[in-house]
């Protein structure tokens, strides 16, 4: 039973306060005393937090709990009981635009979570749930665009125009405003009603984040490491007068059209990988690599060094005594390994046992065959490797003569 009403800010925030992570909307019986009077709702759209389980009522839910403290006093009760009928009706209420589809939505969403209900009038901000899958006309067909400017944040074009903007939930759902549904023509609103599910309630995403709180988000892990990787270059360049790698047009389409996979299996994954490769090992500078070693030592036999990684090691040997290149390498070699896995068939024994050296060089415990927990990691060891390389090669100031 609840006795305590909260914070007005914490009523407008879909962050639970204490843990800062994203609240979600759940239906449930809730129990309140105010003014000496009991409210049991039957049913009752709830804010959890999913860590440490506080529930708290939006702007909205105090409003609506108000309108039953009257009523009970109207009626001179100190109890009342409001029955599922109230929650039936209320999301009975739909709106519907001239030309669109009538796609499943909850009207709950737009009224209950926080931000929503002030945008709501004529529908305009309601959440409607779509599976993952419906991502994947978006990256087959050449006609689109897909383009992910953070985490859970996209954007589908359709030549140079932008068709649609969207969310990716935690639940891995899929999020479209309602009213950006209804402005597409009628071959698309058909096929995104074909996977239009239920609504879970739960939008906190960085699409929430730009769309309502009107911040842009955090870049996505995969724009972050391209940041990385254009520092280091740029500081190879400035310090000892050549590019670690050599970006063509070829490279700059990768970056531009790098993203994250939406379905963790093989097929989806090995696209990303591949464009990773691309930019991470096939564009390493290998004939300026070698003519640098040999500056460092001429005794050294090029040719008993295989590989544009390799070469990379042995001028960090080289040229920084006291760094730890294995440890700067192994992301490298962990995706190669990775590329190779799925740019050449092989039975399971040898699937298995090349997922265990990745794991391996991205310290994973070596039993781990999920690739979305192997992807994120390998991001992550390379950022983590860009930056610490970054770090140790110094800038020398120019002298003012």
């Amino acid at each position: 039973m609840h006795f305590v009403r909260v914070r007005t800010e914490e009523r407008r925030s879909l962050k639970c306060n204490k843990c800062r992570v994203w609240r979600f909307l759940k239906i449930k019986k809730y129990k309140v005393v105010q003014q000496g009077i009991e409210i049991d709702f039957v049913n009752f759209p709830v804010l959890v937090c999913p860590k440490c389980g506080k529930e708290c009522l939006s702007e909205k839910g105090e409003n609506e709990l108000r309108k039953f403290i009257r009523l009970a006093k109207s009626k001179n009760t100190n109890k009342l009981e409001v029955s599922k009928k109230y929650i039936k009706d209320f999301n009975k209420k739909k709106f519907f635009y001239k030309g669109s589809l009538e796609f499943d939505y909850c009207y709950l969403d737009s009224e209950f979570i926080p931000g929503l209900r002030r945008f709501s009038a004529g529908g305009a901000l309601i959440p409607v749930f779509f599976k993952i899958k419906v991502l994947l006309k978006y990256l087959s067909d050449p006609q689109y665009g897909l383009y992910f400017s953070s985490d859970s944040y996209g954007h589908i074009y359709k030549g140079k125009h932008e068709l649609i903007s969207f969310g990716i939930n935690r639940n891995n759902k899929v999020i479209f405003w309602y009213c950006d549904l209804y402005k597409l023509q009628k071959k698309e609103q058909h096929y995104l009603i074909s996977e239009n599910i239920r609504s879970d309630h739960d939008i906190g995403s960085d699409f929430y984040i730009a769309e309502i709180r009107a911040e842009y988000p955090k870049p996505s892990k995969e724009i972050q490491l391209e940041g990385f990787r254009a520092k280091l270059n740029n500081k190879f360049g400035k310090r000892y007068k050549f590019n670690l790698y050599t970006d063509g047009i070829e490279n700059i389409r990768a970056i531009r059209d790098i993203i994250k996979p939406i379905i963790w299996n093989k097929k989806w994954v090995k696209d990303t990988i591949q464009s990773l490769h691309l930019l991470h090992i096939e564009s390493l500078n290998e004939e300026l690599l070698k003519l640098e070693i040999t500056k460092l030592d001429s005794s050294i036999n090029l040719k008993n060094i295989d590989g544009s990684i390799n070469l990379l090691k042995q001028w960090l040997d080289l040229r920084f005594k006291k760094l730890n290149s294995q440890t700067i390498v192994a992301p490298l070699y962990a995706l190669n390994t990775f590329r190779n896995i799925f740019s050449h068939k092989k039975n399971k024994t040898r699937y298995n046992k090349d997922l265990r050296k990745i794991c391996k060089k991205l310290n994973l415990p070596e039993n781990t065959k999920n690739l979305k927990v192997i992807y994120e990691s390998l991001i992550k060891e390379l950022t983590n490797s860009y930056d610490e390389l970054s770090k140790v090669i110094k800038i020398r100031k120019s002298t003012k003569v």
